[in-house]
């Protein structure tokens, strides 16, 4: 069971969590668009996961206690890098070649939407009026952002990658608190980076992606990659494991009416993606959704105990 968001200081821990992975998603798409320009969709994916399940694995080898995960916990956790890392990532990527990074955001952020539905439809678990109030105007704002940007060219197969990739997020999302996975944030991380990632570069030679880019790839896509690398998976998707243990789903997945906003603005500012009227009106009640939703999760009487979402 996941804890709402309380008002003492374990709000501090809480708020810097939300802050880095509302930063990391929202930079991501931008950092994703500049690496695909050189590096193949499945070896980027796969690169990246694996280069930070290896940085991760140097504090687990530095503590003095042994990392020995049990057997269940190694399955639980490639369960859900099924979702979270195959799908809402590798997939995803995928799909970005035919995107810009603006129109993935807002694709993405219906994932707060799928979760909250699938978990009332699955396990009649039915949201606040509050949270569902927060949802509705998010989901306003992003139609508002979709209707701005409807001029825009797209190919049906990378829509679908990336629907499928929320899809698979908001399965993740549901899914994962109901396995037995490790306690510790970065042991949980390590272990879905791995098994996602090994799959990613299994599917990368399947698909007969070529490696030249290695030797020949430039400077900025290499910070690129650097960036979604060590922001984007171990700092952001870390932020993320630590949320989806602590606080509701609609504030753990918060961060699909963020990056929008900040996805747009960077592509148009970096890449030249342009965005309209409608587009800013849309971001801007994303914004109020995340703000309504963050507000939902608190306790009515400041100081009291947390409830269980």
């Amino acid at each position: 069971m996941a804890y709402s968001l309380r008002r003492d200081s374990g709000d501090y821990q809480i708020l810097v969590a939300l802050l880095v992975l509302w930063t990391a998603t929202g930079t991501n798409f931008l950092g994703f668009k500049i690496a695909l320009d050189e590096i193949p969709p499945f070896s980027l994916a796969a690169v990246r996961v694996l280069s930070a399940a290896a940085i991760l694995a140097l504090p687990l080898l530095l503590r003095a206690e042994a990392f020995r995960p049990r057997k269940h916990q190694i399955i639980s956790c490639a369960i859900a890098a099924v979702f979270f890392v195959i799908l809402g990532q590798g997939v995803v990527v995928a799909g970005m070649q035919g995107l810009n990074s603006g129109q993935v955001a807002l694709i993405m952020s219906c994932v707060p939407m799928l979760s909250v539905a699938l978990e009332a439809a699955l396990f009649r678990r039915w949201p606040k009026r509050e949270t569902v109030l927060a949802l509705g105007i998010g989901l306003a704002g992003l139609l508002l952002i979709v209707r701005g940007s409807a001029g825009a060219s797209a190919t049906m197969v990378p829509l679908l990658l990336v629907l499928l990739g929320a899809v698979g997020w908001a399965c993740g999302t549901i899914l994962s608190a109901r396995l037995r996975m490790p306690r510790d944030v970065l042991e949980t991380t390590f272990l879905q980076f791995l098994s996602g990632g090994l799959v990613l570069a299994v599917l990368a030679g399947l698909m007969g992606e070529s490696t030249t880019w290695v030797t020949s790839a430039g400077r900025d896509t290499y910070l690129a990659l650097v960036w979604v690398i060590v922001i984007g998976s171990v700092l952001g998707f870390g932020s993320f494991v630590f949320l989806r243990e602590r606080v509701d789903h609609a504030l753990a997945n918060s961060f699909f009416y963020t990056s929008p906003v900040i996805a747009l603005a960077l592509g148009a500012a970096i890449r030249g993606e342009r965005f309209s009227a409608a587009e800013l009106i849309g971001g801007s009640l994303a914004v109020l959704g995340v703000v309504l939703i963050v507000r939902s999760s608190m306790p009515s009487r400041p100081g009291g105990p947390s409830a269980r979402s």
